[in-house]
């Protein structure tokens, strides 16, 4: 029995690997998380046994949806007022070259994507070192948990003003490594006025400037789960997906 498992699990993992790779981008830490579910699942159903690790791995389930139910209990889940939801158009990985225009938001927050997303950075319109990257470029790091904060570059330019939208967003970034800030044309006359727009995976929250009310609003959004949007959505790295809750259209 102990020959027929190893010979399962030997056959079985590199088929698992190409079918999650297929799903999201690929990294180091992809397969962690499973590697450990599964040790936990062989160790409690017996190593060596086939059957043992079946009833392993549904008890390593089993135990995981009622922790996940536990600790963030459907109640618990805050909308914060003004979000849309939008449907979800797939995490889809793009060719060289292929393009999609089809997205069901502006900026997309979901759908097609490259293969490999631009870094969480603070992207300045007037910096000529370095491209500022697409909304399409964004969705890698969404569908990974984190949150791009797009803002109208006409509005705000000043990075060293530490009260500044664009000197807070950098300070922040030391406690919230999946946060981008990127500059976006258009974004005023897409969203009724709107200066900054934050993005969570299928989420986006108008915000119209960057005064007392705008940041309460921002700071609710990026507060971790359950209560903000930030790592509510860990898609590629097979962590467990956190509900959004219901959100207002």
């Amino acid at each position: 029995c102990g020959a027929a498992a190893a010979t399962a699990a030997i056959f079985n993992a590199p088929i698992a690997g190409v079918l999650f790779a297929a799903k999201g981008a690929v990294e180091p830490s992809v397969g962690l998380l499973f590697g450990i579910k599964a040790f936990a699942a062989a160790v409690i159903g017996g190593l060596g046994s086939l059957p043992g690790a079946l009833l392993g791995g549904l008890l390593v389930a089993m135990i995981a949806v009622f922790a996940m139910q536990l600790i963030f209990p459907p109640d618990d889940v805050v909308s914060v007022e003004g979000v849309q939801r939008f449907p979800d158009q797939g995490r889809r990985h793009l060719e060289d070259g292929q393009m999609f225009d089809a997205y069901n938001s502006m900026p997309p927050t979901s759908g097609p994507q490259p293969a490999i997303g631009a870094p969480a950075a603070v992207y300045l319109a007037d910096d000529d070192a370095v491209t500022v990257p697409t909304p399409q470029q964004m969705l890698p790091l969404l569908e990974r948990g984190g949150i791009v904060i797009y803002y109208d570059p006409a509005t705000y330019t000043n990075a060293e003003d530490p009260s500044g939208l664009l000197g807070a967003m950098t300070s922040l970034r030391q406690f919230r490594e999946r946060l981008a800030v990127v500059p976006l044309e258009g974004l005023a006359e897409a969203h009724e006025g709107a200066t900054i727009v934050a993005a969570a995976w299928r989420t986006l929250l108008a915000v119209s400037a960057w005064d007392a009310e705008g940041n309460d609003q921002i700071t609710a959004f990026l507060q971790n789960a359950p209560d903000g949007y930030y790592d509510r959505f860990r898609l590629e790295r097979g962590d467990s997906v956190i509900s959004a809750g219901t959100t207002s259209q």
